[in-house]
């Protein structure tokens, strides 16, 4: 069978369950008058749907994005039923000399245990990240949880002797029914908690296939009770047993790049009881079993307390390691949004908010402050020429070549504009800002970047140098105005120098 085939198909998939029913429920209508070989025919339709089950359970799990613990743990379920059903058919046969009162202790075991798995799936939180190693202690409160419920129903350890006060089956059927009727209000829960579309997809269908069941599933134990050798009444079970695949077939697939829902009130009250709930449990319980097993009752409560607090120190350091690595990569967006992806100087954002940082240290200080700008002389030239790859080649040999004469770490070089760039020199008064307009000047010389024509030229950059030492009546507006002023000096001397402003604007 093509499941991914079949997902796409919801006619296919309806009519086909729907034959499976029919067939499987002729069989036990033909087989109505011999109600053993019923029964026992039954039991293998269930485990054939339930390891159908299983399997599109594991298969949705493969295909998920965010969604793969809930998918394997309902497909724990589904196998932990199996193994019960197996254990009811052939634990005899395979163990004929164990003791029957140990059989059936098993067969209990198994039953209670079936539990787990969906007491794990409603602690998981909803629309957070849920830390994989959490799942040990989780795993560990919930079996320790289910090993004391045994002992509170049958007033006895597992694979001791007889029960002091025997549970009838169909009495202990109706106790399995009260959990899942809790699990399914769980799940409801969830369902109107989820703050994604997949995740509110998945509670819809594990709620409607709960809800629908639980009625039938109670219908059917109480017939089967006042009728046990009527095999018709077996025909409700195989509907319970066929619903959960054709609704599972049924969802569309995942879609981890949907928007996320607002995080609701009932989604934060899951986040916040969700780590408590299996701690809880293994307390109550332990307080309930004291006063019979006193040393197993103590260590159960000693033994939620500690796990809960180790659960929580675990998610505490997991969660801050997930905020420090979310930060991180914040901080390693913003600085590449800073960064001129070209030359790997400093852009024009990132240029302006140093300039004006530095421009209110200096009000504050008094100290001087500098900006010299340069300007690639016949850049456009050399583009046309030789093309805009040799044409970024030059513009990174310049960057590199300026930022080599910026000694100082407070020394700020950005790429001002196409082929402009621009220095800002805190602490700098006029005269030296000249000596290191100088050196920028002579560092793109040295790189000899030859511009082809007619006449053969080398790169050069014109530079202007601005420079404030009276900050009263000054903006940082009135600094970038004196220093493009002295640019544009030293081009129409004919480019290829640098000129000053008047130092106090």
């Amino acid at each position: 069978m093509d499941l991914h085939l079949m997902a796409g198909r919801p006619r296919r998939i309806v009519g086909l369950a729907a034959g499976i029913f029919l067939f499987e429920a002729s069989t036990q209508l033909f087989l109505r008058s011999n109600h053993a070989a019923a029964e026992h025919l039954l039991a293998y339709i269930f485990l054939i749907n339930v390891a159908a089950l299983m399997a599109i359970e594991i298969w949705r799990a493969r295909r998920s994005d965010h969604l793969k613990a809930h998918w394997f743990l309902l497909s724990a379920v589904s196998g932990l039923y199996i193994v019960y059903v197996l254990w009811d058919l052939w634990a005899g046969a395979i163990f004929p000399r164990v003791p029957v009162a140990y059989l059936i202790s098993c067969q209990f075991v198994i039953a209670v245990s079936s539990a787990i798995p969906s007491v794990l799936l409603i602690s998981l939180p909803a629309g957070r990240r849920y830390f994989r190693h959490l799942i040990w202690i989780d795993l560990a409160l919930v079996a320790m949880a289910a090993y004391l419920f045994y002992v509170v129903v049958l007033h006895q350890l597992p694979f001791t002797s007889a029960p002091v006060a025997p549970i009838d089956e169909m009495a202990f059927m109706h106790l399995l029914f009260l959990e899942s009727l809790c699990v399914t209000a769980a799940y409801l829960l969830h369902y109107f908690a989820a703050v994604g579309r997949d995740e509110k997809w998945f509670f819809g269908a594990v709620s409607l296939n709960a809800v629908i069941s639980l009625p039938i599933r109670l219908v059917f134990n109480r017939l089967v009770a006042l009728h046990p050798q009527e095999s018709l009444y077996n025909v409700a079970g195989l509907l319970v047993s066929l619903l959960a695949p054709t609704i599972y077939l049924l969802l569309p697939a995942e879609d981890s790049e949907a928007a996320p829902f607002r995080v609701g009130v009932l989604a934060d009250l899951i986040n916040i009881a969700s780590p408590a709930m299996p701690s809880a449990a293994l307390l109550t319980l332990g307080i309930v079993v004291e006063s019979r097993f006193h040393r197993i009752g103590i260590a159960a409560m000693t033994t939620a307390f500690l796990l809960f607090a180790v659960r929580a120190t675990f998610f505490q350091r997991s969660f801050e390691r997930a905020q420090l690595f979310l930060e991180q990569a914040q901080m390693r967006l913003r600085e590449m949004s800073y960064v001129d992806a070209l030359t790997g100087i400093a852009n024009r954002r990132a240029f302006n908010e140093a300039l004006d940082s530095e421009w209110e240290h200096s009000m504050r200080s008094g100290s001087p402050l500098s900006l010299i700008l340069i300007d690639i002389d016949l850049f456009k030239q050399l583009n046309d020429t030789l093309g805009h790859q040799e044409g970024d080649g030059c513009l990174v040999s310049v960057a590199q070549a300026l930022r080599a004469v910026l000694l100082r770490k407070t020394d700020i070089l950005g790429r001002y504009g196409g082929d402009e760039f621009a220095a800002v020199l805190p602490s700098t008064n006029l005269k030296d800002a000249e000596v290191v307009a100088q050196r920028l000047w002579e560092a793109v010389h040295i790189l000899g970047i030859e511009i082809p024509g007619p006449t053969v030229r080398k790169i050069s950059v014109s530079v202007g140098v601005g420079s404030c030492t009276e900050f009263h009546h000054q903006t940082v507006k009135d600094l970038i105005s004196a220093a493009d002023k002295a640019l544009y000096s030293a081009k129409s001397a004919g480019r290829d120098c640098w000129r000053t402003s008047d130092p106090y604007l």
